[in-house]
């Protein structure tokens, strides 16, 4: 049985290398997933209530901004063992201008019976924004 840490590690691994139904693969049919921001400027932020949908966040960031680096710097356990926070950076370059960010994130996850159930992405969206 794989510990939450190891489900969510194994989660970034497979993002890295672009296996996007192994993402998903370990969501709960039911996740509580949210990018926090407004969709109106960067689509892939918002709440999502179905695989589906998630699916279509991970179209959207793939179409959106080329990846250069995406790194977790630190992983933190809560006491309960199931929630999970992941600081970490990406640098990206925004396809349709051409500029490029580098900014922190934070991702919260919640991982019960090896499922993540729910997860909560926080960046500076404003960094982003003003490469759009």
């Amino acid at each position: 049985m794989a510990t939450p840490i190891e489900i969510v590690k194994g989660t970034y691994a497979a993002y890295r290398r672009q296996d996007i139904p192994a993402v998903l693969a370990v969501l709960s049919p039911d996740v509580r997933w949210k990018m926090v921001g407004q969709p109106r400027h960067i689509r892939y932020a918002g709440e999502r209530n179905s695989l589906a949908d998630i699916a279509n966040v991970f179209e959207h960031m793939a179409a959106d901004d080329d990846i250069k680096r995406f790194d977790d710097i630190e992983i933190i356990e809560a006491a309960n063992g199931k929630d999970i926070t992941v600081l970490g950076i990406v640098e990206g370059v925004v396809r349709q201008t051409g500029k490029t960010y580098t900014l922190e994130w934070a991702h919260v996850f919640t991982v019960e019976n090896e499922k993540i159930t729910r997860w909560i992405g926080f960046y500076d969206t404003a960094v982003r924004l003003e490469c759009s």
